[in-house]
C-alpha cells in the first residue's frame, strides 16, 4: 500500500509527570511508503523523477522484512514528478 501524508507527527509523553502529557508536534512534508513484509526478505524501493522508456532508478535504502509493516519516507516525494516501485529479494 501507498501511504502519502501531508506531514508526519512525531510525539512524546513526559514519563517524569503522569499528570501532564506534552505532546510535540515536528511537520514534514513528504511521501511514505507502507508495505507487509516477510521475515527472510530484503525490500528496496527505487524512484525516478522522468518516466519512460530510458527511465533511470534510484535506490533507497534496502529494508529487512521482519513480519511487520515497513514504511519508508521520501521527504522530497511531494515536490516533484516522483514515481516509486518496490523490489522484493527472497
Amino acid at each position: 500500500s501507498l501511504f502519502v501524508p501531508p506531514y508526519s507527527l512525531v510525539s512524546s509523553i513526559d514519563p517524569r509527570d503522569p499528570v501532564t502529557n506534552i505532546v510535540t508536534a515536528v511537520l514534514v512534508e513528504g511521501v511514505g511508503i507502507s508495505w507487509p513484509s516477510t521475515d527472510g526478505s530484503t525490500y528496496t524501493v527505487q524512484w525516478t523523477d522522468h518516466l519512460g522508456s530510458n527511465t533511470v532508478w534510484n535506490s533507497m535504502n534496502p529494508v529487512a522484512g521482519d513480519w511487520t509493516t515497513k514504511t519508508v519516507f521520501d521527504p522530497t516525494g511531494m515536490h516533484s514528478n516522483r514515481a516509486y516501485r518496490g523490489m522484493e529479494t527472497p
